[in-house]
C-alpha cells in the first residue's frame, strides 16, 4: 500500500506543468525513479524468502533473532519503519509533511 501511495504521489509530481502527462519523458522519469526504490526492496524480500527454503539452522536462528529484535525493541522498530518509509526529503512532494513548524 505504501508503495502505491508513492507511485501516485510521484506521478502527480511529475505531471505538474507537463503538456503531455503520458509523454515518453515523463514515463521514463517515473520508471527510473520508482525502480531505484523498488528493486532493492524486491531483492531484500527475495533473499529473505529464499533463506526460508534453505533449512539452515544458524540462518533460521539469525532471522528469528532479527525479527524478534525489530518487534521487541521499540527504538529499533521505529528506525526500521522510518527506513521503510524513506527520508522525508526522498518522498514525493505530495507525501511530505508540510505542516507549520512551531518556533
Amino acid at each position: 500500500l505504501n508503495m502505491s501511495f508513492r507511485d501516485a504521489a510521484l506521478a502527480a509530481d511529475l505531471i505538474i506543468g507537463e503538456k503531455d502527462p503520458g509523454s515518453a519523458k515523463v514515463i521514463d522519469n517515473f520508471s527510473a525513479q520508482r525502480m531505484r526504490e523498488v528493486v532493492p526492496r524486491q531483492q531484500l524480500i527475495n533473499a529473505i524468502n529464499r533463506s526460508l527454503l534453505l533449512g539452515m539452522l544458524p540462518l533460521d536462528a539469525a532471522r528469528v533473532a532479527a525479527l524478534w529484535a525489530v518487534y521487541g525493541l521499540q527504538p529499533l522498530r521505529k528506525q526500521v519503519l522510518q527506513f521503510g518509509l524513506g527520508a522525508d526529503s526522498a518522498l514525493p512532494y505530495a507525501m511530505r509533511d508540510r505542516s507549520p513548524v512551531a518556533v
